[in-house]
């Protein structure tokens, strides 16, 4: 069980609503709440657990963004394991969790999570749906003073 207190039954039934529509939750309130998670070590006052440095946030949402710019519907297929890839990534950075590792628990799950969800729905758009949510994400860690984190 994580050490982290972040509920990711949100993330289960993919980014979009039964209309077809990105949920609105994931933005204004999950990205906010991992924002915090990752910036502050908790998503309250109460919780401090481990924070998560800018410069790996920025190395796996470079990468993501890195991807975001070669992929289409078109060659999606192709590319999707290099999407898989950023798992294996997730899980080198965290090391099991030893004194060596560079990603707190609760970024490598946030990471293996969207891309379960990717690899499920084997579909550009829910990969154009991930970098959405990232950005997003990203945003709100900065809003909460991530920019220090090292």
């Amino acid at each position: 069980m994580a050490k982290y207190n972040y509920n990711w039954n949100t993330l289960e039934s993919g980014y979009l609503d039964e209309e077809g529509n990105f949920k609105l939750e994931l933005i204004e309130d999950e990205a906010d709440k991992l924002g915090m998670l990752f910036a502050n070590g908790g998503i309250n006052r109460s919780q401090r657990y481990e924070k998560l440095s800018s410069s790996q946030l920025r190395k796996f949402y470079n990468e993501v963004k890195a991807l975001d710019a070669q992929i289409t519907e078109e060659n999606f297929s192709e590319s999707l394991p290099f999407i898989l890839m950023l798992k294996a990534k997730a899980n080198y950075a965290y090391r099991g969790g030893g004194r060596n590792k560079k990603i707190p628990e609760s970024f490598k799950d946030f990471i293996i999570k969207n891309v379960e969800i990717v690899s499920k729905e084997r579909n550009y758009q829910s990969f154009d749906n991930f970098t959405t949510f990232f950005e997003t994400v990203v945003g709100y860690f900065y809003g909460h003073g991530g920019e220090g984190n090292r």
